[in-house]
């Protein structure tokens, strides 16, 4: 049986990190690059952001069309981060002032068909 699970977080394009200091609010590259950055420091196995081209999130009244050079406040984005229950959990608890009124899919993984390392 395997122990890994999968967690997406959904989120709107224009969400900002919450707690940062004017400078750096000045100077910051977004929530995705954000969380990125900490589930690399929290050594999570595997961390990637897709590129949504059109979609919504629960809260959208419409389909949210991306455009390749400039994306909407509004338009979806998602984080997916696979590694073991325990750390996954961990890191979910340890940013969950940042991670409010964002959308969590959590999805256990049964079956690894194939692992490369």
């Amino acid at each position: 049986m395997n122990s890994n699970i999968t967690v997406r977080i959904y989120f709107e394009h224009g969400r900002r990190v919450k707690g940062l200091t004017f400078r750096q609010k000045l100077f910051h590259s977004g929530f995705s690059y954000y969380m990125l950055k900490k589930a690399k420091l929290a050594e999570i196995k595997q961390a990637i952001c897709f590129n949504i081209s059109a979609g919504y999130l629960s809260t959208h009244k419409n389909i949210q069309w991306g455009h390749s050079e400039v994306t909407p406040i509004r338009h979806p984005q998602c984080i997916e981060l696979t590694d073991s229950e325990e750390k996954i959990y961990g890191f979910l608890k340890e940013y969950e002032e940042q991670l409010k009124d964002t959308e969590i899919l959590i999805v256990k993984n049964e079956v690894n068909l194939f692992i490369y390392n």
